[in-house]
């Protein structure tokens, strides 16, 4: 069985590899990877033709293999394919909208599971929206969705970011004693929340004095709790990072087990340099206990937002 997975919509086809994976997972399937940068086709073979021990059936997964734009190596691919064991099942997936000229594509996009990914717009959208919101919000989003998801249609159609997005305010949510209507809009303020990303990269980076700037910035009109709730997001997702690079995880492996965008993974690798294992799991205590402390009106917001600041980027 062969699938292709590819389009514009990466977040998409990336959830329905991860569903698949999944599915065969839970059948005590086998599951190998292959980069396209470390594609050996005698690996390859290998791969796609021995029986595991253990499994009666394996997949293979293949990524960004018609980035290559090596015509020989499509070649070979195209010819194998037909040949290869009904117990092999075959993924081939494209992070990138691939080049549809190419032979391989043209095969592939010929064979019984082809899926294509597009951009999503209008109702589809606005289901995709509600479908996240209720997902990632739970209780909240009853009281919430129909103004949620006018503020989330504004925003664009990159799922990525919309993930993010909604995924940012469930943390504010949960942090919030007792979030207002008129908040939500606030929250997701296109120049404010740019102004968010500068501050907690800003954060990320040790950067001491850009981060006080950036912070007394955002102050006005800002939520101060929102803010909390994007610096444990950030760094969350900084010891999520560390942690697979600690296991010599690769960036494309990163975004694979951590859901994350290129993006955002590359960013994250290189904050993380900033920082020890054991350092950012200091840092993310210190926040929950921050966070506990301003509910339980033991600190003020303003207080714990600047003291956060100072122990974050205090070089060590």
């Amino acid at each position: 069985m062969i699938i292709f997975l590819y389009g514009e919509d990466s977040y998409r086809s990336r959830q329905k590899l991860n569903e698949i994976k999944i599915r065969f997972q839970k059948n005590n399937t086998e599951v190998a990877e292959i980069e396209a940068e470390n594609f050996d086709f005698g690996k390859f073979m290998q791969q796609v033709q021995t029986s595991s021990l253990f499994s009666q059936t394996r997949l293979v997964v293949i990524y960004d293999i018609l980035t290559l734009k090596n015509s020989k190596l499509q070649e070979k691919i195209i010819k194998i394919l037909p040949q290869i064991s009904d117990d092999a099942n075959l993924i081939f997936y494209e992070s990138k909208n691939p080049d549809k000229r190419s032979k391989l594509f043209k095969f592939l996009a010929k064979t019984k599971q082809p899926f294509e990914f597009k951009k999503l717009s209008g109702f589809e959208l606005q289901k995709w929206i509600k479908n996240e919101i209720q997902a990632k919000l739970g209780e909240n989003s009853q009281n919430h969705s129909v103004n949620l998801e006018k503020i989330f249609m504004n925003s664009g159609n990159d799922l990525w970011k919309l993930s993010n997005q909604i995924e940012k305010l469930s943390l504010y949510l949960q942090t919030a004693d007792k979030p207002k209507e008129e908040d939500f809009e606030l929250l997701l303020d296109v120049q404010k929340e740019d102004n968010v990303f500068l501050f907690v990269d800003a954060l990320a980076r040790k950067e001491i004095k850009k981060s006080f700037k950036l912070l007394y910035d955002i102050k006005t009109g800002a939520n101060q709790l929102y803010i909390l709730s994007m610096i444990i997001f950030e760094f969350r997702n900084l010891l999520i990072v560390k942690e697979l690079l600690e296991k010599a995880y690769d960036q494309f492996k990163i975004m694979r087990v951590a859901g994350i965008s290129p993006f955002l993974a590359k960013n994250l690798i290189n904050f993380s340099k900033n920082f020890t294992l054991a350092g950012l799991k200091n840092i993310y205590q210190m926040l929950f206990r921050y966070d506990t402390e301003i509910k339980t009106g033991k600190i003020g917001a303003d207080l714990a937002l600047d003291l956060i600041v100072n122990k974050i980027t205090i070089k060590t």
